[in-house]
């Protein structure tokens, strides 16, 4: 058990010194949040993206085992906002503006993620 994950039951709060009535978020709550980094569109995924996504879901099911009655919330997902996107989109001749661009860019990450067979629990976009 590591200190992050040590809450208090006695002042309700996280505390290095308060040694008593030390629970886990598992005891008190019964739910694991995960959460890849929100991957930007610029670019095709790439062996970055599948590698922290793989970790995360490894994560998950690694907590599963140790814990079945523990509910696993994996949050995958990509960022649509940028310059950087934008000139991405407006490089790339196949596209008249970036949302279309975005879109596609989505469809191609959700396809990835479900080829690499991550349980993921929700796919945002921003």
């Amino acid at each position: 058990m590591t200190l992050v994950s040590r809450l208090c039951n006695q002042c309700r709060s996280f505390n290095r010194k308060c040694n008593q009535n030390l629970s886990t978020f598992a005891d008190r709550w019964n739910h694991y949040l995960i959460t890849t980094p929100i991957y930007y569109l610029n670019s095709k995924p790439h062996i970055g993206h599948a590698y922290t996504s793989v970790l995360a879901d490894v994560l998950g099911r690694y907590q599963k085992l140790l814990e079945p009655s523990i509910n696993i919330f994996l949050a995958v997902g990509t960022d649509k906002h940028g310059m950087k996107v934008k000139q991405a989109a407006l490089a790339n001749n196949d596209y008249k503006d970036p949302l279309s661009y975005c879109n596609e860019q989505s469809t191609v990450f959700l396809e990835l993620f479900d080829e690499l067979n991550i349980n993921y629990a929700a796919f945002v976009r921003t």
